[in-house]
Formats: C-alpha cells, structure tokens, sequence
C-alpha cells in the first residue's frame, strides 16, 4: 500500500509540476554522492526551471525615399509570446544590434522600428515592424543557451 501511495504521488506530483510548465524528472543519481548518499529507485530528481534562448538580432535602417542611413531609431523585438526587448538605437550608419533572451526558442519575432527624435536626423518617419525567422547558431547544451541569429534590414517613410 505504501508503494501505491507514493507512485500515486509521483505521477500526481510530475503531473502538476508539467502542467505548470516545470521540468524534468529522472531517477538517474546524481554525481554529488555527499549531496544524495542512499541511492534509491524511490528517489527522484527534478530539474525546475524554463529553457532560454538567445537572439542575437542585428541590421540596418534606410529611409526609403534617400536611401540613406537614418540615426536615433528606436528598435525593439517583440516574441510570439508578447515578451518586448530593452530598446535600443540606431547610430550614425543607421546600424543596430542587440542580445535579448525568450522562453521559447526557434519562434519568429517582430522587429519594431519607431522614430522617437521627430525631425531631427532626417525627418519624422512613420513607426513600423517586420517579422523575421532566426536561424539556429550555436544548439546550447539541450536544455538552455540556444542561440539563435535574426537580420532585420528595413526602409522607413516619411510621415
């Protein structure tokens, strides 16, 4: 009865645990025998926790009508799953680049571009965004640190 009880609970307990979006158990020992001294097949080990992935995103602003590199515009990612990265600004060649890390990985994102400085550097231009699918870069160690590569090159026009 007592096996059935804690089987009951293990499956119970994975259960809710997956449904919350935690992860993984294992019977499989530990290294640290100090840590876990009785190995045991009742004694399982959870790894809590969401997988991240980097996405290194990059590229360059144009106007559209001068072709030319527009400085100051604010850039941002935003995920599939509503997420919004740090922003960040275009320099003097019009070229932007920047880190930020999602939940999930390999999904697509929206790169949004606004004009926060008016008519300065070249005129007012009006806000816009491009989806783009990042390539994969570096696999992690299967659980986290999945990089992925995203190039986002965009024309902007004047308001």
């Amino acid at each position: 009865m007592n096996k059935v009880i804690k089987d009951f609970f293990r499956v119970a307990g994975s259960f809710l645990l997956a449904l919350l979006g935690f992860s993984s158990c294992d019977t499989k020992p530990l290294d640290d025998e100090l840590a876990h001294p009785i190995e045991s097949p009742d004694i399982y080990y959870t790894a809590y926790g969401v997988p991240l992935a980097s996405y290194h995103v990059y590229g360059k602003v144009k106007s559209s009508s001068s072709r030319k590199a527009i400085k100051g515009i604010q850039v941002q990612a935003l995920s599939t799953f509503g997420g919004l990265s740090t922003p960040v600004y275009t320099d003097s060649d019009g070229k932007y680049s920047f880190v930020t890390s999602y939940a999930s990985s390999g999904n697509n994102i929206t790169i949004n571009f606004k004009d926060v400085d008016g008519p300065d550097n070249g005129g007012e231009f009006a806000s816009g965004s491009i989806t783009v699918t990042p390539k994969k870069i570096s696999q992690g160690d299967g659980f986290s640190k999945i990089e992925y590569e995203a190039e986002a090159n965009v024309k902007m026009k004047k308001k």
